[in-house]
């Protein structure tokens, strides 16, 4: 995992400024963000050890910090734009084979690549 300790650290901080000024105190934050998240405490523990976390949690994480992907991972390259007409013709396939589209542009990067492959 590439090292993203300075966005763990940033969600950390968010995470207990919130609960605080909910709660009063910062007793229980990231365990009620562990939860959140369907991890123990000490898996959040182990990701600071391992400077991030894994990308897999990022919308849930995105969801309960109100952070952006760039202060959760920072330095990582903004997602890929497409031109509008081939922005359209994904969003249609991905309407027409209900699926997100991340799951589509994945999907025609391995289409491509094994066409590639054939030639």
């Amino acid at each position: 995992m590439a090292d993203f300790i300075d966005g763990y650290r940033r969600v950390i901080e968010v995470v207990r400024a919130r609960h605080k000024a909910k709660h009063g105190h910062e007793h229980g934050a990231l365990a009620a963000f562990a939860v959140h998240l369907g991890v123990s405490r000490q898996t959040l523990d182990n990701w600071a050890s391992r400077k991030g976390f894994p990308r897999k949690y990022g919308a849930k994480i995105m969801k309960f910090t109100g952070l952006r992907p760039e202060e959760i991972y920072p330095g990582v390259e903004r997602p890929i734009t497409f031109p509008p007409p081939v922005d359209d013709e994904i969003v249609e396939m991905s309407r027409a084979n209900r699926q997100g589209i991340s799951e589509t542009v994945v999907q025609l990067v391995r289409s491509g690549l094994n066409s590639k492959g054939k030639s």
